[in-house]
C-alpha cells in the first residue's frame, strides 16, 4: 500500500498549516504533495513558504502562486466574476510587497503539473486542471468537461484543488479528486481540509480529513498587518470573501 497526503490552498495560513501537518504526521504517509496556491489572502504567506520547502513537499503551482511569482500587475491580475476587487487586490499587494526574493523564485519555479506512479494507477496532480491552474473544475460541472478533462490528462486520477471544497466525482474510468483547502475552506466549515490517499494496487481509498486549528491567530494577524476585515470573516465561517476591503 501507499499511502499519499495531499494539501492545497494554503493561502498564507500558517495555523492550519501546521494543524494539518500535525495531524498529516500522525498517520505516517509515505509521502506529501502539494496541489499549489501556497500565498496571497492569508497573512503567513513566507512561513507557508518556507515551511513547505523545509518540509521538502512537493508543489505544483497555483494560479496565486503563478501571480506572484511572476509579479503580475495588480491590474492584470484575475479576481472572478461577484467578488470584491478592491479586497481581492489589496490583499495580493500587500502578498506581493512582503514575500521575499528565495520564496518569489521558488514560486516561479513551480511547475504546472506532477505525474505519479502509485502501484497500478497513474495519479495526475494539478491546481485547477490540466489545461489551467486558473479552470475551475466543479463536481456538478456537465458531464461532458471531465470526459475532456479525462482525455488530456491521460491519467487513472486526477487530483486538484482551487474551488477550495473537496470532492470525488467518477467519470468512466477516471476519478477526479478535490483535496479542499488548508488555509481557507469555503464549503461552511472553518477547519482546514486536505486529502488522504490509500493505493492498494488499483484500489483506491480517499478521506476527505478534517482539522480544527486555532483560527483565532489568523484572524488576529489580519488585523494586525490591516488586511481586509472581510477576509477574517470568510475563515471564521468558513465562506467566500464578501464586503468591502474596508
Amino acid at each position: 500500500m501507499i499511502r499519499v497526503a495531499v494539501v492545497s490552498d494554503i493561502h498564507g495560513n500558517l495555523p492550519a498549516l501546521r494543524a494539518v501537518l500535525d495531524d498529516v504526521h500522525r498517520l505516517h504517509p509515505d509521502m506529501t504533495i502539494c496541489a499549489g496556491d501556497l500565498v496571497v489572502y492569508g497573512p503567513f504567506p513566507n512561513e507557508c513558504v518556507n515551511l513547505v520547502r523545509t518540509r521538502k513537499i512537493t508543489t505544483v503551482a497555483g494560479n496565486r502562486d503563478w501571480a506572484v511569482g511572476r509579479r503580475q500587475s495588480a491590474e492584470a491580475y484575475a479576481v472572478p466574476a461577484g467578488r470584491d476587487r478592491d479586497a481581492e487586490t489589496a490583499v495580493y499587494e500587500w502578498t506581493t510587497r512582503v514575500v521575499t526574493e528565495p520564496n518569489r523564485l521558488f514560486l516561479s519555479a513551480l511547475p504546472r503539473r506532477l505525474r505519479l506512479r502509485l502501484e497500478k494507477l497513474e495519479l495526475l496532480l494539478v491546481h485547477g486542471t490540466f489545461r489551467s491552474a486558473f479552470e475551475y473544475l466543479r463536481p456538478d460541472d456537465d458531464p461532458s468537461v471531465f470526459t475532456e478533462l479525462a482525455e488530456l490528462s491521460r491519467a487513472d486520477v486526477v487530483v486538484g484543488g482551487h474551488t477550495h471544497r473537496p470532492y470525488r466525482r467518477e467519470v468512466g474510468e477516471t476519478l477526479f479528486l478535490n483535496a479542499g483547502s488548508v488555509g481557507w475552506p469555503k464549503d461552511g466549515r472553518p477547519d482546514a481540509g486536505y486529502l488522504l490517499i490509500d493505493v492498494t494496487g488499483r484500489d483506491l481509498r480517499a478521506d476527505f480529513r478534517r482539522v480544527a486549528y486555532p483560527v483565532e491567530e489568523t484572524i488576529a494577524a489580519i488585523h494586525r498587518f490591516d488586511l481586509p476585515d472581510a477576509l477574517g470573516r470568510a475563515l471564521a465561517f468558513g465562506t467566500e470573501m464578501t464586503g468591502h476591503a474596508r
